[in-house]
């Protein structure tokens, strides 16, 4: 048990806090964080998400090394049935590979209708037929990223509303296109993802566990 607590203490004096002392969001939430990043990318993971790798390598490390041959903004994504996709973030684009793991992303839409996704967010998998891509819960972001995020909320008329990540992220996929910039990427890593965030979920993480 002492070697467990001076784990816990020897993790604790490496971790820096930021409180998002209003409710505006989980862009802004993010946003607290930029001081910290400075001018390097991040990492970002989902506090109420477990992940288990299907490798010798984490999750982590799987994004990590798409970053490093992309350069790029990412989303880590996962196939998810299409009467789900209201609850998500989806992801739709062209496969740059033959293998279907990296995405140049096209469109980015935050908890879309079933009708919506099927229309405009399908994306074709070797049998011909559609597959819906939902945010993994991991990311890796780049410094400008952190100024658009700023850029958003100085502009924004509506102090009391909440700002998304999601919005932001979709507006680099048009930089691509019209500005020479990196455009956005979604990946998609080889393990699995156990939310945390509601009763329903928790119990399901606990049974699979």
């Amino acid at each position: 048990m002492w070697e467990l607590e001076k784990k816990i203490i020897e993790i604790g004096k490496i971790l820096t806090f930021r409180v998002q002392v209003e409710k505006k969001g989980f862009g802004h939430a993010i946003l607290q964080a930029a001081d910290f990043c400075g001018d390097e990318p991040v990492l970002l993971l989902l506090g109420d998400t477990i992940y288990r790798s299907g490798s010798q390598k984490t999750c982590s490390e799987q994004i990590i090394e798409a970053y490093e041959q992309l350069a790029a903004p990412i989303v880590s994504i996962h196939k998810t049935p299409v009467d789900k996709v209201v609850h998500y973030g989806i992801l739709s684009g062209k496969w740059e590979d033959k293998s279907r793991t990296v995405m140049k992303v096209s469109e980015f839409v935050e908890k879309p209708t079933v009708e919506y996704a099927k229309d405009f967010l399908g994306v074709k998998g070797v049998n011909g037929k559609d597959s819906y891509y939902s945010v993994f819960g991991q990311y890796v972001l780049t410094p400008e990223v952190f100024v658009a995020l700023k850029e958003n909320i100085s502009a924004a008329t509506e102090k009391s509303g909440e700002f998304g990540l999601t919005g932001v992220l979709a507006s680099f996929i048009d930089s691509s296109a019209n500005s020479g910039g990196c455009g956005l990427y979604g990946v998609v890593l080889d393990g699995r993802m156990f939310d945390t965030g509601n009763a329903e979920a928790y119990r399901d993480t606990m049974r699979e566990f």
